[in-house]
This record gives C-alpha cells, structure tokens and sequence, in this order.
C-alpha cells in the first residue's frame, strides 16, 4: 500500500496558561492519539492526513509529528477483506 493508515500514539508540549511561581510549575506532557494515511515518511518526522482521495493523490488536514515524538505507530488493515459493505 503506497499510503497505509496508521494510529499514531505521540507526546506533544505542554503550557502554562497564566502567570504562576517558579516553584508552583509542574512538568508535563501532554499525550497524543492521531489516525491517517501516511502521505510522507521522512527521517525526521511523518505526515499524515485523515481525509485521501481514492487514489492517494489528494489529501487533507496533514500534520507533521515529529519522529522523536513518536511513542507507538500500529498500522490499520483496510484491505478489500475488511471492508464493510455499503
């Protein structure tokens, strides 16, 4: 499959919204859960889209995660077998 759909677990960065001490700041991260089609796989990062024409050559709403960001990546079956019928 030229782009498989994959479930990616990562973690993201965190905020502090409003002004607090240094002392009351606690760290954190926040965890992640994004589902698509893997439309680039470059050394640094991947590039999913959730939304694919039939033929894998138009997407929409893509997001660059971060490799190192990256805690888990389970590929999805969606072959013709698994398809449920309209």
């Amino acid at each position: 499959m030229a782009h498989p759909l994959v479930l990616v677990e990562w973690v993201d960065s965190s905020r502090v919204v409003d002004w607090q001490p240094i002392k009351d700041l606690e760290s954190s991260v926040t965890r992640c859960r994004s589902v698509g089609w893997v439309a680039v796989d470059a050394d640094d990062c991947i590039v999913i889209v959730p939304h694919m024409d039939d033929d894998g050559w138009q997407g929409c709403g893509g997001m660059t995660i971060p490799k190192v960001a990256i805690t888990r990546r389970v590929e999805i079956d969606v072959s013709e077998s698994r398809r449920a019928s309209a």
